[in-house]
């Protein structure tokens, strides 16, 4: 049996895409389709693109593969893609000759579907890739154009977040959004309701990312066609673990291998991180490449943060980045079933940081995260709940007892009190008697 297609587990999202398409009377031109890397948006549009390519005028073109050997973005080797499709016929290619006027281009393609396409379909994926200045002008020349026709042309647009054309009042009226959601246990349960059992579990491994549902659909078919009803992480294995980095990395990496490896271990190591930020990552990562991490400066660290794209969310009330939730799960639950020895190392390196942090100067975050790691290195030891309350315990004493240098003073410990009792990760292992004895060793 071959995987289920995640068109058949997201009908509900395709049908509200084609009713968008098909409506003629629709005010709205533009719909741009977010989500994170992952999720399945270049997938998902092909999908559409083959349902309508026999039914009506329709191009599909990814932004991202126009650039010439120089990285000049070939904005007309673009339009000329869009205008061969549309046309269903061989143009004269842009890239074998000089660039050809956009202007020119564009108006010819318009003037076509003006005189001939009937109601036409664009589909762009990877909007977001287009290089701001090339995208100016193709907003200019084409875009801003083609949403005013009489027919009703439909682009649709792929990006990890919402575009919001905030220097484009036309286009802004004109378009509308919707998140690609990943996934959901009840949709796996509805569509393949034989693994009803593994719905939770073949969520939780995977992120919600259909690539990976797939996969692990996949597996249990195959482990069932074996006479082996396997379940939960038993499916989860070495070669499962390269497709993840792959589906999570994105399959348009930099082909530096060094670059691939670096963003590799810095998804792993963020994924047992609750928040970081580029002062953090410079201390923490050459401990774990040395080779790797060494040599980069800020600007570099800044520039891996940005390749992580929708993947980090910036937490202004933490002035932190976060690893998306659902990958932080995936991630740190594959680490630390799978290498618990790795798993716990890379809690003792970010607990060392945060230690050598606290030497320099007391910041009540530092000391919270100092605890949870702790915590963690306790949890993947197999610790019981009382003995890792006796070493926060413990931990924290420490840190008290240091007050004359750099430790917490009285206001300072009324905050970290309050923050671990509102901390669902820390407080299970915080009680009362943490705090007599906290308070006892300040009197």
């Amino acid at each position: 049996m071959m995987p289920t297609p995640l068109h058949i587990i997201r009908s509900a999202q395709l049908s509200s895409i084609k009713s968008f398409i098909d409506e003629p009377e629709l005010y709205y031109r533009i719909l741009n389709i977010s989500g994170i890397t992952g999720v399945g948006k270049s997938t998902f549009l092909e999908h559409l693109y083959n349902l309508y390519a026999h039914r009506r005028p329709t191009a599909f073109v990814s932004a991202h593969k126009f650039r010439d050997p120089e990285y000049v973005y070939r904005l007309d080797d673009f339009l000329v893609t869009l205008s061969q499709q549309l046309r269903r016929e061989l143009v004269e290619p842009a890239s074998s000759g000089e660039i050809q006027p956009i202007d020119q281009l564009s108006s010819q393609l318009l003037r076509y579907i003006e005189m001939h396409a009937q109601n036409p379909l664009i589909i762009i994926d990877d909007y977001d890739e287009l290089p701001s200045h090339p995208r100016s002008i193709f907003e200019d020349a084409f875009l801003s154009k083609i949403v005013k026709l009489p027919q009703r042309a439909v682009i649709i647009l792929s990006s990890r977040q919402k575009i919001h054309f905030i220097e484009r009042l036309d286009l802004r009226l004109r378009a509308t959004d919707m998140e690609l959601e990943r996934v959901k246990a009840e949709e796996i349960q509805a569509v393949v309701p034989q693994y009803r059992h593994l719905a939770s579990s073949i969520t939780q491994w995977s992120a919600g990312m259909p690539r990976l549902v797939e996969e692990l659909i996949r597996r249990t078919e195959l482990s069932q066609e074996q006479g082996q009803n396997k379940p939960d992480a038993v499916l989860i294995d070495a070669d499962y673990n390269r497709q993840m980095h792959k589906v999570v990395l994105g399959d348009r990496q930099s082909t530096d291998s060094g670059d691939s490896e670096k963003m590799a271990q810095i998804i792993d190591v963020i994924s047992l991180l609750r928040r970081f930020d580029i002062g953090l990552l410079k201390l923490l990562m050459p401990q774990i490449n040395a080779d790797l991490f060494s040599p980069l400066k800020h600007k570099d660290y800044l520039d891996l943060i940005r390749d992580l794209g929708s993947r980090v969310q910036w937490q202004p009330a933490s002035s932190g980045y976060t690893l998306d939730a659902m990958l932080k799960h995936m991630l740190a639950s594959y680490i630390r079933a799978f290498d618990p020895e790795g798993y716990t190392e890379l809690n003792r390196k970010v607990f060392d940081v945060y230690r050598t942090l606290l030497e320099q100067r007391y910041q009540v975050y530092y000391m919270t995260e100092l605890l949870y790691h702790q915590a963690m290195i306790m949890l993947a030891q197999d610790e019981s709940a009382e003995n890792i309350k006796q070493s926060l315990t413990r931990l924290a004493l420490e840190y008290v007892e240091k007050r004359q240098l750099h430790g917490p003073r009285g206001e300072e410990l009324d905050e970290l009190g309050q923050r671990l009792k509102q901390d669902e990760e820390i407080g299970r292992y915080i009680d009362e008697k943490f705090y007599i004895t906290v308070d006892g060793s300040l009197d």
